[in-house]
């Protein structure tokens, strides 16, 4: 059973959402524009268990792979 945490506002609409296996964050894809190539909103995406890169897709049927550079990776959020 889940037990619901928090609830997040925003002015963008959210397609998908998926929890970082390695950082305190989640990744987001919907209409906003952030990935470029994409045309279309993101309708799912999926972070690799290694947490160094992800998948995501659009309403194209582009299907992409990309991985996060050392600074996402080194970069520590501090609260």
């Amino acid at each position: 059973i889940l037990k619901h945490l928090k609830t997040y506002k925003t002015e963008r609409p959210i397609n998908s959402a998926e929890i970082s296996p390695l950082k305190d964050h989640v990744l987001l894809g919907g209409g906003q524009e952030a990935i470029k190539g994409y045309f279309e909103p993101i309708n799912n995406i999926d972070i690799h268990l290694d947490g160094k890169s992800y998948a995501s897709a659009n309403e194209d049927d582009l299907v992409r792979i990309d991985y996060f550079d050392n600074d996402y990776l080194d970069y520590d959020v501090v609260y």
